[in-house]
């Protein structure tokens, strides 16, 4: 299980974070990731790490009043002048439980812990 000091020392742009925050964002990530740290393949740690600094990034943009949910930007308009950019979908899969963590790169990572600690079956040749 980390601590802020690991998580810190893992992540030094979050040095600041208050250690009442983090132990609110941590209990928030182990609702999320449960306590079996078996489950995970050994990214425990690394995933957990990863799912908090998220956590925070999404809180500091909460915090500096925007209420949005923070998402991949598919589409965006001004003026005359309109961006779209091409997002990959998959239909029928999990893809879009994993499109709330596409907001942050640590986000990402944690999806990429996730879908290795998760993606189903696997062997193991001698």
């Amino acid at each position: 299980m980390i601590t802020k000091q690991i998580w810190a020392t893992r992540f030094p742009q979050f040095f600041q974070v208050s250690a009442e925050l983090f132990n609110i964002l941590k209990d928030d990530a182990i609702v999320e990731m449960g306590v079996d740290e078996d489950r995970w393949a050994g990214a425990y740690d690394v995933a957990l790490s990863n799912l908090v600094a998220h956590f925070y990034v999404v809180h500091q943009q909460q915090v500096l009043g925007d209420s949005n949910a923070l998402a991949p930007l598919r589409r965006t308009e001004v003026e005359d002048v309109v961006v779209e950019l091409a997002m990959p979908r998959e239909v029928g899969s999990t893809s879009l439980l994993y499109e709330n963590y596409a907001s942050t790169s640590y986000g990402q990572a944690y999806a990429k812990y996730r879908r290795m600690a998760f993606g189903g079956p696997r062997s193991v040749s001698p």
